[in-house]
């Protein structure tokens, strides 16, 4: 039985996103797609093809994706935070159904939504939970600084919701699952590398600091939004 084409990429969300337009563009049939770190990884697939993370492609179709609605962009989004590996080629061939020109089956669609549906679900549910259950400490700078060990991964997510509880004040929160953080810097939204482990109080701020000394990329609950304005879906997730 011949093996199919493994597509592999960086984990990103953008990175995810670029397989879709350039599988689109070179007529790619993709049987499997799976993250890999930069190192990479042996593979037993017959055929395999890397695809590189590509902003401005990714960034088409996110596009295409919230001119069919808010709602689909926000599906697809929470679908991939899910982090459920099985899920990649399910959730790669809803989008392609999505983007297929002409006549769209929608049973086919209907069949796959039912798959991703239970899991976009729970990780809103656990955007919901931290938002109202997150604990948070000021440390000797001033900084609010909370850690989550979330199932999903849902920090993104909560961006928002800090922004608009701290207002200009600083904040920042560390996965401590999955080893990084996200916090408030001139405006942005940047990440850091965290210490993978509870940290004192009067180690926080330093730490913080030191990890995002420099830092201005943008990571926010909408993947390619400037952490000033972000126009937002509904939170809510139809079956």
């Amino acid at each position: 039985m011949s093996k199919g084409t493994l597509i592999t990429y960086d984990g990103s969300f953008p990175g995810f996103l670029s397989i879709v337009l350039a599988a689109r563009l070179q007529k790619l049939s993709v049987d499997a797609i799976k993250p890999i770190d930069e190192h990479g990884e042996s593979l037993l697939f017959q055929e395999h093809q890397h695809i590189a993370t590509h902003m401005r492609d990714a960034k088409e179709i996110w596009e295409l994706l919230g001119g069919i609605s808010l709602e689909t962009q926000r599906y697809v989004y929470f679908s991939f935070l899910s982090e459920r590996s099985e899920l990649q080629i399910v959730l790669y061939r809803y989008v392609q159904l999505l983007m297929q020109e002409g006549s769209t089956s929608w049973e086919a669609l209907f069949e796959i939504k039912e798959q991703l549906s239970p899991w976009a679900q729970r990780v809103g549910a656990e955007k919901g939970y931290l938002e109202r259950h997150m604990k948070f400490s000021q440390t000797p700078a001033g900084i609010h600084y909370s850690e989550i060990k979330p199932i999903y991964n849902v920090l993104p997510l909560l961006t928002r919701h800090c922004r608009n509880r701290f207002k200009k004040e600083l904040w920042a929160i560390y996965d401590m699952r999955r080893d990084f953080g996200l916090r408030n810097l001139n405006g942005q939204i940047v990440r850091f590398v965290g210490p993978n482990k509870s940290m004192p109080a009067k180690d926080i701020s330093r730490n913080v600091a030191r990890k995002t000394a420099g830092i201005q990329k943008s990571v926010q609950s909408s993947p390619f939004s400037n952490g000033k304005h972000i126009k937002r879906p509904s939170l809510r997730v139809s079956a």
